[in-house]
């Protein structure tokens, strides 16, 4: 049997040792690239550069020229599209989140826009989500306004639970989603707004 006095310094003992191994080193952010994060097209490079509470991410070109972009949380997720056309997807909870696309060439971004659903980047045509439907816009700076359609989504769920798929198809957007209380399934197919997409409205 193990008197309270004994297990009482055992307890003490175990807890310094524990302090000694972690208590005593401060917490620092770490500026290092993340792992896995990095995109290179052979011309550019995107990459993260975290702390522990978020990233920021960089552009480096062949001669080594480092060039901010912008500012993600730690859920931040970087795609090479075409050319010099990037986006950058960050994460601001579940279900949410917000994405830019830049062209490093030139130096023009759109964004963000919230929960993408569907891109085209031979037409620079981005579809997102709305409170009642689907918005779509160029993923560069057009002349061209954005265009919205409502759809008859659920309404007991939020607008992006309530959509299952969506893909570009020959100038189109086929949707499938639930509408009604019981979500029952439907699909819808949407024109896209001729003066939208196309690299003659950049």
């Amino acid at each position: 049997m193990i008197s309270s006095s004994t297990g009482t310094s055992r307890l003490f003992f175990f807890l310094a040792a524990i302090c000694f191994c972690g208590c005593n080193k401060p917490s620092q952010a770490k500026e290092v690239p993340s792992p896995g994060k990095s995109v290179s097209t052979g011309r550019d490079t995107l990459y993260e550069r975290c702390t522990v509470s978020a990233c920021s991410v960089f552009a480096v070109d062949r001669t080594g020229k480092e060039k901010f972009l912008l500012d993600g949380s730690q859920s931040t997720f970087v795609q090479h599209l075409k050319g010099s056309l990037y986006k950058v997807r960050i994460s601001c909870g579940n279900p949410c989140s917000g994405t830019t696309y830049m062209e490093l060439a030139s130096g023009r971004k759109t964004g963000p826009f919230t929960d993408v659903v569907a891109e085209d980047p031979e037409h620079f045509l981005v579809a997102y989500m709305l409170k009642k439907g689907i918005g779509f816009d160029c993923m560069l700076p057009c002349k061209a306004k954005a265009a919205e359609f409502n759809l008859p989504l659920s309404p007991v769920a939020a607008p992006i639970l309530a959509l299952d798929t969506a893909f570009f198809e020959s100038g189109r957007l086929v949707v499938h989603y639930s509408t009604g209380r019981n979500f029952d399934p439907a699909v819808d197919t949407l024109e896209i707004p001729g003066e939208l997409g196309g690299e003659g409205n950049k």
